[in-house]
């Protein structure tokens, strides 16, 4: 099972939106059922992120983490979400 972390400033509006749309463009990608999403605060990420093969955050990418980490604004602005959905596979396969 694999596991996605996403990080918002305070842990619950914006990365509850950026979590539904992952999950929707994964399922939509034949991974259902194959993948964990967990939210948490942006300060909280690089203490977490090494038990997640990807994180996912809203705000400014900042510091060194033991997963990959993305930019997730292409998801609440519409823009290169598709490309971003496309990115998250590839590290989760």
């Amino acid at each position: 099972m694999k596991r996605i972390l996403v990080a918002c400033a305070g842990g619950v509006a914006t990365s509850t939106v950026v979590r539904s749309k992952i999950k929707k463009a994964l399922d939509s990608r034949g991974l259902e059922g194959q993948y964990t999403i967990e939210q948490c605060k942006v300060s909280d990420a690089p203490s977490k992120c090494h038990n997640y093969d990807v994180l996912i955050e809203t705000t400014q990418i900042v510091g060194n983490f033991d997963c990959p980490a993305l930019s997730g604004v292409p998801f609440l602005t519409g823009q290169g979400a598709d490309a971003l959905a496309d990115k998250i596979v590839e590290i989760l396969e």
